[in-house]
Protein backbone atom coordinates (compact mmCIF):
# COMPACT_ATOMS: atom_id res chain seq x y z
CA UNK A 1 0.00 0.00 0.00
CA UNK A 2 1.09 3.52 -0.65
CA UNK A 3 2.90 5.12 2.30
CA UNK A 4 4.27 8.08 0.37
CA UNK A 5 5.15 11.21 2.36
CA UNK A 6 2.35 13.01 0.48
CA UNK A 7 -0.16 10.64 2.09
CA UNK A 8 -1.94 11.42 5.38
CA UNK A 9 -2.79 8.54 7.73
CA UNK A 10 -6.06 8.92 9.66
CA UNK A 11 -9.17 7.07 10.79
CA UNK A 12 -12.07 7.57 8.37
CA UNK A 13 -15.75 6.79 8.92
CA UNK A 14 -16.97 4.01 6.60
CA UNK A 15 -20.07 6.07 5.81
CA UNK A 16 -17.83 8.76 4.28
CA UNK A 17 -16.25 6.32 1.79
CA UNK A 18 -17.59 5.49 -1.67
CA UNK A 19 -16.30 2.74 -3.95
CA UNK A 20 -14.84 4.11 -7.19
CA UNK A 21 -16.06 2.75 -10.52
CA UNK A 22 -12.53 2.43 -11.95
CA UNK A 23 -11.40 -0.59 -9.90
CA UNK A 24 -10.55 -3.34 -12.44
CA UNK A 25 -11.32 -6.04 -9.87
CA UNK A 26 -14.84 -7.34 -10.50
CA UNK A 27 -15.00 -10.67 -8.64
CA UNK A 28 -14.61 -11.20 -4.89
CA UNK A 29 -14.45 -14.55 -3.11
CA UNK A 30 -17.23 -14.41 -0.52
CA UNK A 31 -15.61 -17.13 1.63
CA UNK A 32 -12.36 -15.13 1.73
CA UNK A 33 -14.33 -11.96 2.62
CA UNK A 34 -16.04 -13.84 5.46
CA UNK A 35 -12.67 -15.05 6.80
CA UNK A 36 -11.32 -11.51 6.65
CA UNK A 37 -14.46 -10.26 8.43
CA UNK A 38 -13.77 -12.64 11.32
CA UNK A 39 -10.19 -11.37 11.49
CA UNK A 40 -11.35 -7.74 11.48
CA UNK A 41 -13.76 -8.44 14.35
CA UNK A 42 -10.95 -9.99 16.41
CA UNK A 43 -7.95 -7.80 15.53
CA UNK A 44 -9.27 -4.83 13.57
CA UNK A 45 -7.86 -3.64 10.23
CA UNK A 46 -4.07 -3.91 10.41
CA UNK A 47 -3.11 -2.55 6.96
CA UNK A 48 -4.62 0.84 6.03
CA UNK A 49 -6.59 1.28 2.81
CA UNK A 50 -5.85 4.04 0.28
CA UNK A 51 -8.36 6.84 -0.36
CA UNK A 52 -8.45 10.07 -2.30
CA UNK A 53 -10.62 13.14 -1.55
CA UNK A 54 -14.02 12.65 -3.15
CA UNK A 55 -15.55 16.11 -3.11
CA UNK A 56 -16.44 19.25 -1.14
CA UNK A 57 -18.73 17.27 1.19
CA UNK A 58 -15.71 15.70 2.90
CA UNK A 59 -16.28 12.25 1.40
CA UNK A 60 -13.54 9.96 0.09
CA UNK A 61 -13.22 7.61 -2.87
CA UNK A 62 -11.71 4.17 -2.32
CA UNK A 63 -8.60 3.55 -4.43
CA UNK A 64 -7.07 0.34 -2.98
CA UNK A 65 -8.28 -2.04 -0.28
CA UNK A 66 -11.85 -2.94 -1.26
CA UNK A 67 -11.67 -6.36 0.45
CA UNK A 68 -10.73 -4.71 3.76
CA UNK A 69 -13.46 -2.14 3.26
CA UNK A 70 -16.12 -4.79 2.59
CA UNK A 71 -14.95 -6.91 5.54
CA UNK A 72 -15.12 -3.83 7.81
CA UNK A 73 -18.69 -3.17 6.69
CA UNK A 74 -19.61 -6.78 7.42
CA UNK A 75 -17.89 -6.59 10.82
CA UNK A 76 -20.01 -3.56 11.75
CA UNK A 77 -17.12 -1.27 12.72
CA UNK A 78 -17.52 2.48 12.35
CA UNK A 79 -14.16 3.61 10.98
CA UNK A 80 -11.06 2.28 9.26
CA UNK A 81 -7.38 3.37 9.04
CA UNK A 82 -6.63 4.96 5.68
CA UNK A 83 -3.96 6.84 3.78
CA UNK A 84 -5.43 9.97 2.15
CA UNK A 85 -3.64 11.06 -0.99
CA UNK A 86 -4.37 13.49 -3.82
CA UNK A 87 -4.51 11.41 -7.01
CA UNK A 88 -5.66 12.12 -10.55
CA UNK A 89 -8.01 9.65 -12.24
CA UNK A 90 -5.11 8.17 -14.21
CA UNK A 91 -2.91 7.83 -11.12
CA UNK A 92 -5.71 6.18 -9.13
CA UNK A 93 -6.50 3.76 -11.92
CA UNK A 94 -2.86 2.76 -12.41
CA UNK A 95 -2.44 2.12 -8.68
CA UNK A 96 -5.57 -0.05 -8.68
CA UNK A 97 -4.41 -2.01 -11.69
CA UNK A 98 -0.91 -2.56 -10.30
CA UNK A 99 -2.19 -3.63 -6.89
CA UNK A 100 -4.65 -6.10 -8.43
CA UNK A 101 -1.98 -7.61 -10.67
CA UNK A 102 0.26 -8.23 -7.65
CA UNK A 103 -2.39 -10.34 -5.90
CA UNK A 104 -1.67 -14.06 -5.70
CA UNK A 105 -5.29 -14.96 -6.47
CA UNK A 106 -5.72 -12.62 -9.43
CA UNK A 107 -8.01 -14.16 -12.05
CA UNK A 108 -6.76 -14.29 -15.68
CA UNK A 109 -9.88 -12.39 -16.78
CA UNK A 110 -9.03 -9.58 -14.35
CA UNK A 111 -5.48 -9.55 -15.71
CA UNK A 112 -6.88 -9.25 -19.23
CA UNK A 113 -9.03 -6.26 -18.28
CA UNK A 114 -6.15 -4.64 -16.38
CA UNK A 115 -3.69 -5.06 -19.25
CA UNK A 116 -6.24 -3.56 -21.63
CA UNK A 117 -6.43 -0.43 -19.46
CA UNK A 118 -2.65 -0.22 -19.06
CA UNK A 119 -2.12 -0.51 -22.82
CA UNK A 120 -4.22 2.60 -23.30
CA UNK A 121 -1.42 4.50 -21.52
CA UNK A 122 1.73 2.44 -22.18
CA UNK A 123 3.38 0.31 -24.86
CA UNK A 124 3.36 -3.50 -24.52
CA UNK A 125 7.07 -3.38 -23.62
CA UNK A 126 6.42 -0.89 -20.81
CA UNK A 127 3.49 -2.93 -19.45
CA UNK A 128 5.59 -6.11 -19.51
CA UNK A 129 8.35 -4.34 -17.53
CA UNK A 130 5.86 -2.94 -15.00
CA UNK A 131 4.21 -6.25 -14.17
CA UNK A 132 7.24 -8.51 -14.61
CA UNK A 133 5.74 -10.63 -17.40
CA UNK A 134 6.74 -11.40 -20.96
CA UNK A 135 5.05 -9.66 -23.88
CA UNK A 136 3.67 -13.00 -25.04
CA UNK A 137 1.91 -13.38 -21.68
CA UNK A 138 0.44 -9.87 -21.96
CA UNK A 139 -0.86 -10.49 -25.49
CA UNK A 140 -2.28 -13.88 -24.52
CA UNK A 141 -4.22 -12.40 -21.59
CA UNK A 142 -5.39 -9.48 -23.74
CA UNK A 143 -7.09 -11.94 -26.10
CA UNK A 144 -9.44 -12.95 -23.28
CA UNK A 145 -11.16 -9.57 -23.60
CA UNK A 146 -12.64 -10.85 -26.87
CA UNK A 147 -14.72 -13.45 -25.02
CA UNK A 148 -18.48 -12.95 -25.02
CA UNK A 149 -19.79 -11.62 -21.65
CA UNK A 150 -21.53 -14.98 -21.06
CA UNK A 151 -18.25 -16.88 -21.54
CA UNK A 152 -16.42 -14.33 -19.36
CA UNK A 153 -18.93 -14.92 -16.57
CA UNK A 154 -18.38 -18.68 -16.72
CA UNK A 155 -14.62 -18.13 -16.79
CA UNK A 156 -14.82 -15.82 -13.75
CA UNK A 157 -16.67 -18.58 -11.90
CA UNK A 158 -13.85 -21.01 -12.83
CA UNK A 159 -16.34 -23.21 -14.69
CA UNK A 160 -14.31 -22.80 -17.88
CA UNK A 161 -10.61 -23.65 -17.92
CA UNK A 162 -7.88 -21.42 -19.30
CA UNK A 163 -7.23 -23.52 -22.41
CA UNK A 164 -10.86 -23.50 -23.51
CA UNK A 165 -11.19 -19.79 -22.70
CA UNK A 166 -8.26 -18.95 -25.00
CA UNK A 167 -9.58 -21.24 -27.73
CA UNK A 168 -12.96 -19.53 -27.55
CA UNK A 169 -11.47 -16.02 -27.46
CA UNK A 170 -9.94 -16.36 -30.92
CA UNK A 171 -13.31 -17.21 -32.47
CA UNK A 172 -15.56 -14.55 -34.06
CA UNK A 173 -18.49 -13.29 -31.97
CA UNK A 174 -21.08 -15.15 -34.06
CA UNK A 175 -19.14 -18.39 -33.70
CA UNK A 176 -18.85 -17.91 -29.93
CA UNK A 177 -22.63 -17.49 -29.83
CA UNK A 178 -23.04 -20.74 -31.77
CA UNK A 179 -20.73 -22.52 -29.33
CA UNK A 180 -22.77 -21.13 -26.44
CA UNK A 181 -25.97 -22.38 -28.02
CA UNK A 182 -24.35 -25.74 -28.82
CA UNK A 183 -23.37 -26.07 -25.15
CA UNK A 184 -27.01 -25.52 -24.02
CA UNK A 185 -25.98 -22.56 -21.90
CA UNK A 186 -28.51 -19.71 -21.66
CA UNK A 187 -28.78 -16.52 -19.63
CA UNK A 188 -31.40 -18.27 -17.49
CA UNK A 189 -29.28 -21.28 -16.53
CA UNK A 190 -25.79 -19.75 -16.60
CA UNK A 191 -25.80 -19.35 -12.78
CA UNK A 192 -26.78 -23.00 -12.32
CA UNK A 193 -23.77 -24.43 -14.19
CA UNK A 194 -21.35 -26.56 -12.17
CA UNK A 195 -18.70 -26.94 -14.83
CA UNK A 196 -18.30 -26.51 -18.59
CA UNK A 197 -16.37 -29.08 -20.56
CA UNK A 198 -16.14 -28.15 -24.21
CA UNK A 199 -15.85 -30.87 -26.80
CA UNK A 200 -12.45 -30.27 -28.40
CA UNK A 201 -13.52 -31.75 -31.73
CA UNK A 202 -16.45 -29.34 -31.93
CA UNK A 203 -14.24 -26.49 -30.80
CA UNK A 204 -11.79 -27.23 -33.57
CA UNK A 205 -14.58 -27.51 -36.15
CA UNK A 206 -15.91 -24.10 -35.10
CA UNK A 207 -12.48 -22.49 -35.40
CA UNK A 208 -12.20 -23.21 -39.12
CA UNK A 209 -8.42 -23.65 -38.86
CA UNK A 210 -7.58 -25.42 -42.11
CA UNK A 211 -4.03 -26.21 -41.00
CA UNK A 212 -5.48 -28.37 -38.22
CA UNK A 213 -8.42 -29.75 -40.18
CA UNK A 214 -9.08 -33.47 -39.49
CA UNK A 215 -9.61 -34.04 -43.22
CA UNK A 216 -7.72 -33.73 -46.51
CA UNK A 217 -8.08 -30.14 -47.77
CA UNK A 218 -7.69 -31.34 -51.38
CA UNK A 219 -10.47 -33.94 -51.06
CA UNK A 220 -13.24 -33.29 -53.64
CA UNK A 221 -15.64 -35.93 -52.26
CA UNK A 222 -16.36 -34.46 -48.81
CA UNK A 223 -18.66 -31.83 -50.30
CA UNK A 224 -19.00 -32.04 -54.08
CA UNK A 225 -20.86 -28.73 -54.27
CA UNK A 226 -18.30 -26.77 -52.25
CA UNK A 227 -15.29 -28.55 -53.76
CA UNK A 228 -11.80 -28.83 -52.21
CA UNK A 229 -10.65 -26.30 -49.59
CA UNK A 230 -7.38 -25.52 -51.39
CA UNK A 231 -9.24 -23.59 -54.10
CA UNK A 232 -12.29 -22.42 -52.16
CA UNK A 233 -13.23 -18.72 -52.00
CA UNK A 234 -13.84 -19.06 -48.24
CA UNK A 235 -10.22 -20.11 -47.65
CA UNK A 236 -8.37 -17.01 -46.38
CA UNK A 237 -5.14 -18.15 -48.08
CA UNK A 238 -6.67 -18.46 -51.56
CA UNK A 239 -7.22 -14.74 -52.12
CA UNK A 240 -3.94 -13.74 -50.47
CA UNK A 241 -0.95 -12.93 -52.66
CA UNK A 242 1.58 -13.79 -49.96
CA UNK A 243 2.76 -17.42 -49.61
CA UNK A 244 3.18 -17.09 -45.83
CA UNK A 245 -0.57 -16.59 -45.50
CA UNK A 246 -1.02 -20.34 -46.08
CA UNK A 247 0.26 -20.89 -42.57
CA UNK A 248 -2.76 -19.00 -41.19
CA UNK A 249 -5.32 -20.53 -43.55
CA UNK A 250 -8.81 -20.18 -42.07
CA UNK A 251 -12.23 -21.15 -43.45
CA UNK A 252 -14.91 -18.49 -43.03
CA UNK A 253 -17.73 -20.85 -44.04
CA UNK A 254 -18.05 -22.58 -40.66
CA UNK A 255 -21.12 -24.65 -41.56
CA UNK A 256 -19.28 -26.16 -44.55
CA UNK A 257 -16.15 -26.75 -42.46
CA UNK A 258 -18.18 -28.54 -39.75
CA UNK A 259 -19.96 -30.62 -42.40
CA UNK A 260 -16.62 -31.77 -43.86
CA UNK A 261 -15.37 -32.66 -40.37
CA UNK A 262 -18.42 -34.88 -39.81
CA UNK A 263 -18.30 -36.51 -43.27
CA UNK A 264 -14.57 -37.17 -42.92
CA UNK A 265 -15.10 -38.75 -39.51
CA UNK A 266 -17.78 -41.09 -40.83
CA UNK A 267 -15.49 -42.16 -43.70
CA UNK A 268 -12.51 -42.79 -41.42
CA UNK A 269 -14.65 -44.64 -38.88
CA UNK A 270 -15.86 -46.96 -41.65
CA UNK A 271 -12.23 -47.73 -42.58
CA UNK A 272 -11.35 -48.39 -38.95
CA UNK A 273 -14.29 -50.78 -38.46
CA UNK A 274 -13.22 -52.79 -41.50
CA UNK A 275 -9.71 -53.36 -40.06
CA UNK A 276 -9.71 -55.99 -37.25
CA UNK A 277 -6.26 -54.78 -36.06
CA UNK A 278 -7.58 -51.29 -35.21
CA UNK A 279 -8.43 -50.45 -31.58
CA UNK A 280 -10.65 -47.55 -30.56
CA UNK A 281 -9.77 -44.90 -28.01
CA UNK A 282 -11.59 -42.04 -26.33
CA UNK A 283 -9.17 -39.27 -25.40
CA UNK A 284 -11.45 -37.44 -22.96
CA UNK A 285 -12.93 -40.25 -20.86
CA UNK A 286 -16.34 -39.84 -22.48
CA UNK A 287 -17.98 -40.07 -25.89
CA UNK A 288 -19.93 -37.13 -27.24
CA UNK A 289 -21.87 -39.32 -29.66
CA UNK A 290 -23.73 -42.09 -27.78
CA UNK A 291 -24.71 -43.79 -31.04
CA UNK A 292 -21.03 -44.45 -31.82
CA UNK A 293 -20.51 -45.88 -28.34
CA UNK A 294 -23.54 -48.14 -28.61
CA UNK A 295 -22.49 -49.34 -32.05
CA UNK A 296 -18.92 -50.15 -30.98
CA UNK A 297 -20.08 -51.99 -27.86
CA UNK A 298 -22.75 -53.91 -29.80
CA UNK A 299 -20.11 -55.08 -32.29
CA UNK A 300 -17.86 -56.15 -29.37
CA UNK A 301 -15.21 -53.48 -29.93
CA UNK A 302 -13.15 -52.40 -26.94
CA UNK A 303 -12.98 -48.68 -26.18
CA UNK A 304 -9.75 -47.72 -24.43
CA UNK A 305 -9.64 -44.71 -22.11
CA UNK A 306 -6.68 -42.35 -21.69
CA UNK A 307 -5.32 -44.24 -18.68
CA UNK A 308 -5.24 -47.52 -20.66
CA UNK A 309 -2.53 -46.56 -23.15
CA UNK A 310 0.50 -44.39 -23.91
CA UNK A 311 0.61 -42.27 -27.06
CA UNK A 312 3.69 -42.41 -29.26
CA UNK A 313 5.17 -38.90 -29.22
CA UNK A 314 3.77 -35.44 -30.01
CA UNK A 315 3.49 -35.05 -33.76
CA UNK A 316 4.38 -31.46 -34.69
CA UNK A 317 4.53 -30.39 -38.31
CA UNK A 318 6.35 -27.07 -38.23
CA UNK A 319 8.18 -24.57 -36.02
CA UNK A 320 5.15 -22.29 -35.61
CA UNK A 321 3.13 -25.08 -34.00
CA UNK A 322 6.11 -25.99 -31.84
CA UNK A 323 6.56 -22.38 -30.68
CA UNK A 324 2.87 -22.21 -29.76
CA UNK A 325 3.09 -25.50 -27.90
CA UNK A 326 6.20 -24.44 -25.98
CA UNK A 327 4.60 -21.14 -24.96
CA UNK A 328 1.47 -22.92 -23.84
CA UNK A 329 3.46 -25.36 -21.73
CA UNK A 330 5.72 -22.92 -19.91
CA UNK A 331 6.50 -19.38 -20.96
CA UNK A 332 9.66 -19.22 -18.84
CA UNK A 333 11.38 -22.23 -20.48
CA UNK A 334 12.43 -20.27 -23.58
CA UNK A 335 13.76 -16.73 -23.82
CA UNK A 336 13.05 -16.13 -27.50
CA UNK A 337 12.10 -17.82 -30.76
CA UNK A 338 15.73 -18.71 -31.50
CA UNK A 339 15.83 -20.97 -28.45
CA UNK A 340 12.51 -22.50 -29.48
CA UNK A 341 13.82 -23.22 -32.99
CA UNK A 342 16.88 -24.89 -31.49
CA UNK A 343 14.60 -26.98 -29.28
CA UNK A 344 12.53 -27.87 -32.34
CA UNK A 345 15.64 -29.04 -34.21
CA UNK A 346 16.58 -31.23 -31.25
CA UNK A 347 13.06 -32.61 -31.17
CA UNK A 348 13.08 -33.49 -34.89
CA UNK A 349 16.51 -35.08 -34.53
CA UNK A 350 15.21 -37.19 -31.68
CA UNK A 351 12.25 -38.34 -33.76
CA UNK A 352 14.51 -39.39 -36.62
CA UNK A 353 16.83 -41.31 -34.28
CA UNK A 354 13.95 -43.25 -32.75
CA UNK A 355 12.03 -43.86 -36.01
CA UNK A 356 13.70 -47.19 -36.81
CA UNK A 357 13.08 -48.53 -33.32
CA UNK A 358 9.45 -47.35 -33.44
CA UNK A 359 8.93 -49.07 -36.82
CA UNK A 360 10.25 -52.33 -35.36
CA UNK A 361 7.81 -52.16 -32.45
CA UNK A 362 4.92 -51.44 -34.81
CA UNK A 363 5.93 -54.44 -36.96
CA UNK A 364 6.18 -56.69 -33.88
CA UNK A 365 2.74 -55.66 -32.66
CA UNK A 366 3.92 -53.90 -29.51
CA UNK A 367 2.52 -50.63 -30.85
CA UNK A 368 -1.08 -50.76 -32.01
CA UNK A 369 -2.86 -48.55 -34.51
CA UNK A 370 -5.82 -46.77 -32.89
CA UNK A 371 -8.73 -44.66 -34.12
CA UNK A 372 -9.78 -41.68 -31.97
CA UNK A 373 -13.55 -41.52 -31.61
CA UNK A 374 -13.86 -38.51 -29.32
CA UNK A 375 -12.28 -35.29 -28.11
CA UNK A 376 -8.96 -33.89 -29.27
CA UNK A 377 -7.88 -35.69 -32.44
CA UNK A 378 -11.34 -37.15 -33.17
CA UNK A 379 -11.34 -38.89 -36.53
CA UNK A 380 -7.55 -39.34 -36.63
CA UNK A 381 -5.38 -42.45 -36.37
CA UNK A 382 -2.42 -42.77 -34.01
CA UNK A 383 -0.11 -45.46 -32.65
CA UNK A 384 -0.40 -46.39 -28.99
CA UNK A 385 1.18 -48.74 -26.49
CA UNK A 386 -1.18 -50.58 -24.13
CA UNK A 387 -0.27 -49.88 -20.53
CA UNK A 388 0.58 -52.77 -18.27
CA UNK A 389 -2.50 -52.17 -16.13
CA UNK A 390 -4.83 -52.64 -19.09
CA UNK A 391 -3.01 -55.81 -20.20
CA UNK A 392 -3.26 -57.39 -16.72
CA UNK A 393 -7.07 -57.17 -16.73
CA UNK A 394 -7.25 -60.03 -19.25
CA UNK A 395 -4.47 -61.91 -17.45
CA UNK A 396 -6.46 -61.91 -14.21
CA UNK A 397 -9.48 -63.36 -15.99
CA UNK A 398 -7.28 -66.02 -17.61
CA UNK A 399 -5.78 -67.05 -14.23
CA UNK A 400 -9.23 -67.25 -12.59
CA UNK A 401 -10.57 -69.38 -15.46
CA UNK A 402 -7.62 -71.80 -15.25
CA UNK A 403 -6.52 -71.06 -18.82
CA UNK A 404 -3.53 -68.83 -18.02
CA UNK A 405 -0.26 -68.79 -19.89
CA UNK A 406 3.13 -68.15 -18.27
CA UNK A 407 2.87 -64.49 -19.35
CA UNK A 408 -0.61 -64.24 -17.77
CA UNK A 409 0.73 -65.59 -14.47
CA UNK A 410 3.64 -63.10 -14.53
CA UNK A 411 1.19 -60.28 -15.20
CA UNK A 412 -1.01 -61.39 -12.30
CA UNK A 413 1.98 -61.52 -9.92
CA UNK A 414 2.97 -58.04 -11.08
CA UNK A 415 -0.61 -56.82 -10.53
CA UNK A 416 -0.68 -58.18 -6.98
CA UNK A 417 2.65 -56.54 -6.15
CA UNK A 418 1.51 -53.21 -7.63
CA UNK A 419 -1.70 -53.41 -5.62
CA UNK A 420 0.25 -54.09 -2.44
CA UNK A 421 2.48 -51.08 -3.17
CA UNK A 422 -0.60 -48.92 -3.69
CA UNK A 423 -2.11 -50.19 -0.43
CA UNK A 424 1.05 -49.10 1.38
CA UNK A 425 0.69 -45.64 -0.18
CA UNK A 426 -2.95 -45.49 0.95
CA UNK A 427 -1.93 -46.49 4.48
CA UNK A 428 0.54 -43.58 4.55
CA UNK A 429 -2.13 -41.22 3.20
CA UNK A 430 -4.59 -42.25 5.93
CA UNK A 431 -1.98 -41.65 8.64
CA UNK A 432 -1.16 -38.28 7.07
CA UNK A 433 -4.84 -37.29 7.12
CA UNK A 434 -5.06 -38.16 10.82
CA UNK A 435 -1.97 -36.03 11.46
CA UNK A 436 -3.41 -33.06 9.54
CA UNK A 437 -6.80 -33.35 11.28
CA UNK A 438 -5.11 -33.42 14.68
CA UNK A 439 -2.92 -30.42 13.80
CA UNK A 440 -6.01 -28.46 12.73
CA UNK A 441 -7.35 -28.79 16.27
CA UNK A 442 -4.00 -28.35 18.04
CA UNK A 443 -3.79 -25.04 19.91
CA UNK A 444 0.02 -25.00 19.96
CA UNK A 445 0.10 -24.49 16.17
CA UNK A 446 -1.91 -21.29 16.59
CA UNK A 447 0.39 -19.87 19.27
CA UNK A 448 3.82 -18.20 18.95
CA UNK A 449 6.45 -20.90 19.70
CA UNK A 450 8.92 -20.52 22.54
CA UNK A 451 11.95 -20.95 20.28
CA UNK A 452 13.07 -21.02 16.64
CA UNK A 453 14.31 -24.57 15.90
CA UNK A 454 16.39 -26.12 13.13
CA UNK A 455 13.19 -27.67 11.78
CA UNK A 456 11.58 -24.22 11.57
CA UNK A 457 14.62 -23.04 9.67
CA UNK A 458 14.40 -25.94 7.20
CA UNK A 459 10.67 -25.28 6.71
CA UNK A 460 11.35 -21.61 6.03
CA UNK A 461 13.97 -22.55 3.43
CA UNK A 462 11.51 -24.97 1.82
CA UNK A 463 9.00 -22.11 1.42
CA UNK A 464 11.64 -19.96 -0.27
CA UNK A 465 12.71 -22.72 -2.65
CA UNK A 466 9.15 -23.70 -3.57
CA UNK A 467 8.08 -20.13 -4.33
CA UNK A 468 11.16 -19.15 -6.32
CA UNK A 469 10.81 -18.65 -10.07
CA UNK A 470 12.65 -20.81 -12.60
CA UNK A 471 15.59 -18.43 -13.03
CA UNK A 472 16.08 -18.30 -9.25
CA UNK A 473 15.98 -22.08 -8.97
CA UNK A 474 19.06 -22.35 -11.16
CA UNK A 475 20.90 -20.21 -8.62
CA UNK A 476 19.44 -22.23 -5.74
CA UNK A 477 20.87 -25.41 -7.24
CA UNK A 478 24.34 -23.83 -7.03
CA UNK A 479 23.82 -23.41 -3.29
CA UNK A 480 22.27 -26.71 -2.22
CA UNK A 481 23.11 -28.94 -5.16
CA UNK A 482 20.29 -31.12 -6.46
CA UNK A 483 17.25 -29.31 -5.08
CA UNK A 484 14.20 -29.99 -7.20
CA UNK A 485 15.14 -33.61 -7.90
CA UNK A 486 15.65 -34.85 -4.36
CA UNK A 487 12.19 -36.32 -3.95
CA UNK A 488 9.90 -36.00 -6.99
CA UNK A 489 7.43 -38.29 -5.27
CA UNK A 490 9.93 -41.16 -4.98
CA UNK A 491 10.01 -41.26 -1.21
CA UNK A 492 13.32 -39.41 -0.87
CA UNK A 493 11.84 -36.39 0.91
CA UNK A 494 14.11 -37.01 3.90
CA UNK A 495 17.10 -36.34 1.61
CA UNK A 496 15.67 -32.95 0.71
CA UNK A 497 15.03 -32.11 4.36
CA UNK A 498 18.62 -33.09 5.22
CA UNK A 499 19.89 -30.77 2.47
CA UNK A 500 17.87 -27.88 3.85
CA UNK A 501 19.03 -28.50 7.43
CA UNK A 502 22.68 -28.40 6.31
CA UNK A 503 22.45 -24.91 4.76
CA UNK A 504 24.68 -22.36 6.50
CA UNK A 505 23.67 -18.84 7.54
CA UNK A 506 25.65 -17.43 4.63
CA UNK A 507 23.86 -19.72 2.17
CA UNK A 508 20.54 -18.75 3.74
CA UNK A 509 21.32 -15.07 3.22
CA UNK A 510 22.18 -15.85 -0.42
CA UNK A 511 18.85 -17.61 -0.95
CA UNK A 512 16.80 -14.88 0.72
CA UNK A 513 18.49 -12.10 -1.27
CA UNK A 514 18.07 -13.98 -4.55
CA UNK A 515 14.41 -14.71 -3.85
CA UNK A 516 13.56 -11.14 -2.74
CA UNK A 517 15.18 -9.61 -5.82
CA UNK A 518 13.56 -11.97 -8.34
CA UNK A 519 10.15 -11.82 -6.65
CA UNK A 520 9.82 -8.07 -6.12
CA UNK A 521 12.20 -6.39 -8.59
CA UNK A 522 9.31 -5.19 -10.77
CA UNK A 523 7.21 -3.83 -7.89
CA UNK A 524 6.62 -0.10 -7.63
CA UNK A 525 8.92 1.74 -5.17
CA UNK A 526 6.11 2.86 -2.86
CA UNK A 527 4.86 -0.72 -2.30
CA UNK A 528 6.13 -3.12 0.36
CA UNK A 529 7.97 -5.32 -2.15
CA UNK A 530 9.64 -2.37 -3.87
CA UNK A 531 10.72 -0.98 -0.51
CA UNK A 532 12.31 -4.33 0.45
CA UNK A 533 14.29 -4.34 -2.81
CA UNK A 534 15.52 -0.84 -1.88
CA UNK A 535 16.65 -2.11 1.55
CA UNK A 536 18.44 -5.03 -0.12
CA UNK A 537 20.25 -2.59 -2.42
CA UNK A 538 21.33 -0.57 0.62
CA UNK A 539 22.54 -3.78 2.27
CA UNK A 540 24.70 -4.70 -0.72
CA UNK A 541 26.50 -1.37 -0.46
CA UNK A 542 27.57 -1.49 -4.11
CA UNK A 543 24.59 0.25 -5.70
CA UNK A 544 25.03 4.06 -6.16
CA UNK A 545 21.52 4.89 -4.90
CA UNK A 546 22.39 8.47 -3.94
CA UNK A 547 23.80 9.16 -7.41
CA UNK A 548 20.65 7.84 -9.06
CA UNK A 549 18.47 9.99 -6.82
CA UNK A 550 20.58 13.10 -7.41
CA UNK A 551 20.40 12.61 -11.17
CA UNK A 552 16.63 12.11 -11.05
CA UNK A 553 16.15 15.11 -8.76
CA UNK A 554 18.00 17.28 -11.26
CA UNK A 555 15.68 16.09 -14.02
CA UNK A 556 12.66 16.67 -11.78
CA UNK A 557 13.82 20.19 -10.94
CA UNK A 558 14.30 20.99 -14.62
CA UNK A 559 10.88 19.57 -15.38
CA UNK A 560 9.33 21.64 -12.57
CA UNK A 561 10.84 24.82 -14.00
CA UNK A 562 9.36 24.04 -17.39
CA UNK A 563 5.98 23.40 -15.78
CA UNK A 564 6.08 26.67 -13.86
CA UNK A 565 7.15 28.53 -17.00
CA UNK A 566 4.32 27.04 -19.00
CA UNK A 567 1.75 27.80 -16.30
CA UNK A 568 2.98 31.42 -16.12
CA UNK A 569 2.60 31.71 -19.89
CA UNK A 570 -0.94 30.38 -19.73
CA UNK A 571 -1.85 32.69 -16.87
CA UNK A 572 -0.51 35.67 -18.83
CA UNK A 573 -2.45 34.46 -21.88
CA UNK A 574 -5.56 34.43 -19.73
CA UNK A 575 -4.94 38.02 -18.57
CA UNK A 576 -4.45 39.17 -22.16
CA UNK A 577 -7.82 37.86 -23.22
CA UNK A 578 -10.17 40.68 -24.27
CA UNK A 579 -13.34 40.73 -22.19
CA UNK A 580 -16.41 39.68 -24.13
CA UNK A 581 -18.97 42.46 -24.72
CA UNK A 582 -22.03 42.19 -22.54
CA UNK A 583 -24.97 40.75 -24.37
CA UNK A 584 -27.82 43.21 -25.01
CA UNK A 585 -31.12 42.29 -23.41
CA UNK A 586 -33.57 40.87 -25.89
CA UNK A 587 -36.63 42.91 -26.84
CA UNK A 588 -39.68 41.07 -25.63
CA UNK A 589 -42.01 39.85 -28.36
CA UNK A 590 -45.62 40.97 -28.47
CA UNK A 591 -46.71 37.50 -27.29
CA UNK A 592 -44.34 37.66 -24.33
CA UNK A 593 -45.41 41.24 -23.52
CA UNK A 594 -49.06 40.18 -23.38
CA UNK A 595 -48.17 37.47 -20.90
Amino acid sequence: MNTDTKSILKMVLLQDITIGKTNPRKAFDEDAINELTTSVKEKGVIQPILLRPGGKDGSYELVCGERRFRASQNAGIADIPAYIRELSDDEALELQITENLQRKDVHPMEEAYAFKQLLERHTPEEVAARVGKKEYFIKQRMKLNDLLPEWQKLFYKNLLNMTNALNLAVLPVNTQKEMLKDSDITKDNIDKQNSIRLNEYRLRSYSGDLNKAPFDRADTTLDKKAGPCISCQFNSAVANLFPDAVKSSVCSNISCYKHKCDVSFDQELKKALEDPAIVFISSNYYLDDKKIEERLQKEKHTILRSNDYNGIGIQIDDIEDYVTWCDGEDEDDYNDETEMRAAYDRYVSGLENSKQETDKKIASGKYLKAFIVDGNGKGLFKYIEIRKKAATKDSKKAVESGKASAADIDNEISRIRDRQKRNAELDAEKVHKQIVDAMSQDKSLKAVPAAFTTTDRALMLFLICQNADYSSRDQIKKVIGTYGSASNGNGNCDKLFTQLEAITDEQLAYLVRTFIFQKFKNNLPHGDGGYMVRKLAELLGTIPIAAYETEQQEKAAKRQKNVEKRIAELQQQKKDLKPKPEAKPKTPTKKAAKK
